[in-house]
């Protein structure tokens, strides 16, 4: 696959993988910060009480509020990982002398996980922190992952 249709399946996947679960993780830290969760009578009945009086109250967009960080965050990571996963696997494959059209045994496969989880780590780990750090962070990033291309 090309570099381009890595990162945007990548990039694509995260922000729909994100956009199918916000609802729910709305919800759930709607749970968590209710009167409730501090010993006091709860605001909300259970889940369902809780998704019916956001969509009252405030509809479809009341249960994706804050849905653009963590889009972007898990896009840019599931776009590293797909990307540096490739890679990784051709970089087996070719110090393990293996065809490059056969599959990776399952030792591989976790060698090949691991290079791609150390790299998105550079992603994943500077998400929760301040933008100048992030990125700082992702633009080294993406000269290792160039790098990397370019050795694969």
């Amino acid at each position: 696959m090309s570099v381009a249709v890595e990162l945007t399946a990548g990039g694509i996947a995260g922000a729909l993988g994100i956009l199918s679960t916000q609802p729910m993780d709305t919800i759930r830290i709607r749970l968590q910060s209710s009167a409730n969760s501090m010993g006091m009578l709860s605001s909300y009945g259970g889940v369902l009480d809780c998704a019916q009086e956001t969509l009252r109250k405030e509809g479809l967009r009341g249960l994706y509020k804050g849905v653009a960080s963590p889009t972007m965050t898990v896009g840019i990571m599931n776009a590293v990982l797909f990307f540096s996963y490739e890679n990784a696997s051709a970089l087996v494959k070719r110090y393990s002398h293996i065809d490059q059209s056969r599959d990776l045994t399952i030792p591989q496969v976790l060698l090949a996980g691991g290079i791609a989880g150390f790299a998105t780590s550079f992603v994943t780990a500077t998400s929760g922190r301040n933008g100048k750090f992030f990125g700082a962070c992702s633009r080294s990033m993406a000269g290792l992952v160039l790098m990397a291309h370019a050795v694969a």
